[in-house]
């Protein structure tokens, strides 16, 4: 029999390697051919990538100009409101304090203003009031200059599409407003011939406050975007490390750069071709050494398949009794068999510690998961043990008598705190429980001490079972790793150990065993004292 199991074992590995040959030419063969494809295509994907990258910094300053456009509209649009809400046949003098409210409300308007036919309407920002006659002097030289776009523009508003029409002049040197911006003022009170407004705009303030907040937000993003007059000392130390340039819509004497920092597009390109080259290169060789290591590794992966096929099973079937016992006891109290308030209270009590059960044995699949990706944490803080494992075990009482379990206590009353997580030692101490439980057979006492000597507080678990071989001690706390019984009996999902060591670890402790077969076992849990909590031990 011997022979015929392990020969059978030792054609299935040899399977297995023909199986893992043919996949490794499999997946080589089109690795390669992809790989000298990838080589002939180096150039044509760099410059894809770079038009790519450029398109997309198009993009952003296309935004750019387009929430500047959109400011200025809202702003002729906050005009027109104020004309709409006055009467048709309001006062200059009145209309131009309603106008003051735009200059006052927007810092780049320097003044709004209204023309209907010969009249005049001016709001200025009250630090502007002595420059009204100047500016008003301007615009309509401005708008002299500029009757021909002026007259469409009012031909467009009377068919209904409105916009707003940019003049750029130069200003005086000592004044700060050099944009005007027109507007067509129709509705169905006043023709579109008949009135014309229009904002004075700095293009210095409206790049500082209006333009410059916006483009800071693109820093986030890994880029940086300048905006530049004509006359700026630093625009051609810009424009030589910039990687798009555009002007602005609406302040044409000002270019608007972006670059990505650090490095231009083109830069970045040729980075990416680089890194998708080593990436295709180092994953030849990765595929090479993977198919060396699954050789080697064939035996061990195929008893890992095995064993996590048992965990799933054991799982599976340890959780199935608590959840029986809370759809019976549930099922009862609905149909209302349970009369009597003290039966309730009773079956309401057992569906309770056994959610908690079978809530400690999910939270042991998922606390074995995170302990093995190192994710998980610990509250530490000061505990005392002898109340931490009382607790505990009073959670799991109900199941200690449905198996009919005597359960000798002897937990010391005053013992020195220790550094832990209560839930974690509570889970710790339920493992060696539960593991007592399933290796007792006939003999079902339990003993389960709390005490300490000069270095550690001691937590034990004795069973009076089926015992451990010295040769099994240490592979108990392997993940999976079961102990095969006479008969095939072998219990549980084989996490539980492995759970206690890993939490007795984080708590810079240890597990321990004591066992031989037929004498039962004896499970110690050994957490360090601390020397200077043991001056607090008389208050508690």
């Amino acid at each position: 029999m011997a022979g015929k199991s392990k020969t059978k074992y030792s054609g299935g590995v040899k399977q297995d390697r023909k199986i893992l040959l043919l996949l490794a030419a499999v997946i080589l063969i089109p690795v390669l051919l992809y790989t000298g494809l990838e080589l002939s295509r180096v150039r044509e994907r760099e410059n894809l990538l770079r038009e790519s990258y450029r398109a997309q910094l198009k993009a952003i300053l296309f935004s750019v100009n387009q929430r500047c456009w959109d400011t200025v509209e809202s702003w002729g649009n906050h005009l027109r409101m104020i004309t709409q809400r006055s009467s048709p046949r309001v006062e200059p003098q009145e209309l131009s304090a309603l106008l003051e409210e735009l200059p006052r409300r927007y810092s780049p308007i320097a003044s709004a203003f209204v023309k209907q036919q010969d009249s005049w309407s001016f709001g200025v920002a009250g630090s502007l009031a002595g420059s009204r006659t100047a500016m008003q002097e301007m615009i309509a030289a401005a708008l002299i200059d500029s009757a021909r776009q002026v007259q469409r523009l009012t031909s467009q508003a009377a068919k209904g599409y409105f916009r707003a029409l940019p003049i750029q002049f130069n200003a005086a040197r000592e004044q700060d407003w050099d944009l005007l911006f027109v507007f067509s003022l129709a509705d169905s009170s006043r023709l579109a011939h008949e009135m014309l407004g229009g904002l004075l705009i700095s293009s210095r303030i409206f790049v500082d406050r209006i333009v410059q907040p916006y483009v800071s937000t693109f820093r986030e993003q890994g880029l940086t975007v300048t905006v530049a007059s004509d006359s700026s000392a630093n625009l051609a130390n810009d424009r030589a490390r910039e990687d798009i340039a555009t002007r602005l819509w609406i302040l044409p004497r000002f270019t608007l750069a972006i670059q990505t920092e650090g490095q231009t597009s083109g830069e970045l390109a040729s980075a990416k071709t680089q890194q998708s080259l080593f990436v295709i290169v180092m994953l030849n060789v990765a595929i090479l050494a993977a198919v060396f290591v699954l050789m080697r590794t064939l035996w061990r992966e195929t008893q890992l398949a095995r064993l996590k096929a048992d965990f799933v099973a054991h799982v599976s079937h340890d959780l199935r009794t608590p959840l029986g016992l809370i759809r019976m006891f549930a099922e009862t109290l609905m149909l209302g068999r349970a009369r009597e308030e003290e039966k309730k209270h009773e079956y309401y009590g057992i569906i309770a510690r056994e959610a908690e059960r079978l809530t400690h044995m999910v939270n042991n699949v998922l606390d074995f998961s995170r302990l093995e990706a190192g994710g998980k944490e610990f509250a530490m803080q000061d505990l005392l043990l002898n109340e931490v494992i009382a607790n505990a075990l009073a959670s799991y009482r109900f199941h200690l008598q449905q198996r009919q379990f005597r359960v000798e206590e002897k937990i010391a009353n005053r013992l020195p705190p220790v550094k832990g997580d209560a839930q974690a030692v509570s889970q710790a101490f339920l493992n060696l429980l539960d593991n007592a439980i399933k290796y007792s057979d006939q003999n079902k006492h339990i003993i389960v001490e709390v005490d300490c000597n000069e270095r550690h507080a001691i937590v034990r678990v004795t069973d009076h079972g089926r015992g451990i071989a010295p040769q099994y001690h240490d592979k108990i706390f392997n993940k999976f790793y079961r102990i095969d019984h006479a008969g095939g009996d072998s219990k549980g999902a084989g996490i539980g150990l492995a759970i206690v060591q890993h939490i007795m670890l984080a708590h810079h402790g240890s597990v321990e065993v004591q066992s031989a077969p037929g004498k039962g076992s004896t499970f110690s849990l050994k957490f360090p004292l601390h020397k200077e909590l043991h001056g607090n031990d008389t208050d508690h």
